[in-house]
């Protein structure tokens, strides 16, 4: 009875069970799109009350800023013809209240020139370490902003790179961010610049798609992942951690950074959909470097330390494939 059972089963019901992986991997795939849809959501619920808390708070003149000294670390190597835009984005912040600490890292070109201009237009407000060293233990750029951080008197530490443009609220919103005393860790948006070629238009969608699928996660209160070039950090966070050295040998700091924070539990990470924060930056010139640029975020996420950014990150390779996949199976 029991052979004849299972002989029913095996031919009458083949053809389902041939399908059931496919119909629970599409479901597993509906289902995280969902959820990242959701958390999207949330962060833009967050951000409308934060918002309107501000503009009930403010005097008119919205928003003035509160009197926390932020600090603008900045890497720079080789970076004289990007320089200059992103210091023209600086003068025109609103919120005057921050110094820039640029770290001229290696540079062969005219980079020390521009800096050292910048230097003697703003004045104090801006300081200039020159690194020659080739670190040990640790990438470059890791090694390069511990030496900015260490110069750094900001109790807010934000983060961007040379080749960056940043809107004229970028610091004066983020600061507000971390009026809640638990904010430690804020990442915003970023836009890439768009000269109507296609590879600049695919790698302006393939940022928009990493960055919902991180802000998505960070919504559900799951730190995975940001554009380090867009972060701000309070700075007690980053003494408590020990600034980026402190987190061994990665090719991806920023996510580094943030699985740092996921471990401490004192803190929580806001994601900024505003505009005002959002910043655009320049598109890799060819498709090898935007495949080393991926290569190089992949591998330090599937190799973090920390098992949430580990497992965020194999989600979305997996999420991505089967998506890509199921698509003839769609047709």
């Amino acid at each position: 009875m029991k052979r004849l059972i299972f002989y029913y089963i095996t031919v009458n019901m083949k053809p389902y069970i041939l399908y059931y992986p496919v119909v629970v991997i599409t479901f597993a795939i509906i289902a995280g799109h969902i959820l990242v849809l959701l958390g999207v959501l949330l962060n833009r619920l967050r951000d409308l009350v934060f918002i309107k808390k501000l503009k009930t708070d403010s005097e008119p003149g919205f928003p003035e800023g509160s009197g926390e000294l932020v600090s603008v670390i900045v890497a720079a190597r080789n970076e004289e013809k990007n320089l200059p835009e992103l210091i023209e984005s600086l003068r025109e912040q609103s919120d005057k209240y921050f110094e820039i600490v640029f770290i001229n890292d290696r540079s062969t070109d005219g980079t020390e020139t521009v800096l050292e201009n910048i230097k003697e237009e703003m004045g104090d407000r801006v300081k200039i370490i020159v690194n020659n060293h080739d670190p040990e233990g640790c990438n470059p750029k890791q090694f390069a902003l511990d030496l900015g951080i260490e110069e750094a008197n900001g109790s807010i530490l934000l983060f961007t790179d040379a080749d960056c443009v940043v809107p004229s609220g970028w610091v004066e919103y983020y600061k507000h961010y971390f009026d809640n005393s638990r904010t430690g860790v804020v990442f915003g948006q970023l836009s890439v610049k768009d000269n109507g070629s296609f590879f600049e238009r695919y790698q302006a969608f393939d940022q928009l798609l990493l960055h919902q699928y991180n802000s998505g996660t960070a919504g559900l209160g799951l730190l995975t992942g940001c554009f380090g070039n867009n972060l701000a950090v309070r700075r007690e966070v980053i003494d408590a951690i020990g600034g980026f050295r402190a987190l061994g040998y990665t090719t991806t700091e920023d996510a580094a950074l943030l699985g740092a924070v996921n471990r401490q539990k004192k803190w929580k990470g806001r994601v900024s959909t505003l505009k005002e924060t959002m910043i655009e930056t320049a598109p890799q010139k060819s498709w090898k470097g935007f495949m080393s640029q991926h290569v190089r975020w992949n591998m330090g996420g599937f190799y973090a330390d920390d098992l949430q950014s580990r497992l965020g990150y194999r989600f979305i390779v997996l999420y991505l494939v089967f998506s890509i996949l199921l698509i003839p199976a769609a047709a």
